[in-house]
């Protein structure tokens, strides 16, 4: 048999795999360019609605990344931000300054399923938080001025901490 008919053959047969794999990665991208369109304008309607929220959970994060709270930009919407979802990562400790002094408007903080010790005493100006979520860590204590500076807390989980000391107040 001649080489080149071999393979005439070879890639005519070759050629509908190809022209399936080159659709099927096309239609790959394609979803994936909507669901990037899609996020986008959920986050602008909720920006219109005044609703802001952060998820960074199960990113295997050690630390809070400094985008979040570090420039301009990222504490004007830390001022209107609802939800900070940090859970599931490998977070040992939390910035102790810059991050939550501007999380006034916070209502849902989840910080569960990490490896943190302790709590920044910045957590207390979170003044308007409901929701806080601090399961599954190795927290000893709640800072004090927490105790007595987030009085809208309805709930609060702390189960399987090291809690040794809470505060009298």
């Amino acid at each position: 048999m001649n080489v080149s008919l071999f393979f005439s053959r070879f890639f005519l047969n070759l050629s509908p795999l190809l022209q399936k794999i080159a659709r099927d990665e096309r239609e790959l991208f394609e979803l994936h360019l909507r669901r990037q369109e899609k996020s986008a304008n959920e986050e602008k309607e909720r920006e219109a609605r005044g609703e802001h929220e952060v998820s960074l959970a199960q990113k295997e994060l050690r630390v809070v990344p400094s985008f979040l709270y570090k420039s301009r930009k990222a504490q004007i919407r830390l001022n209107s931000l609802q939800l900070l979802n940090l859970s599931n990562n490998k977070l040992v400790a939390l910035p102790e300054s810059g991050c939550f002094f501007h999380c006034a408007s916070l209502k849902k903080l989840d910080l569960s399923q990490n490896r943190l010790q302790k709590l920044p005493d910045e957590l207390s100006e979170c003044t308007e938080l409901i929701i806080f979520d601090i399961q599954n860590n190795d927290i000893t204590e709640l800072p004090e001025k927490f105790v007595t500076e987030c009085v809208n807390l309805k709930k609060l989980n702390m189960a399987e901490n090291e809690m040794i000391r809470l505060s009298e107040n």
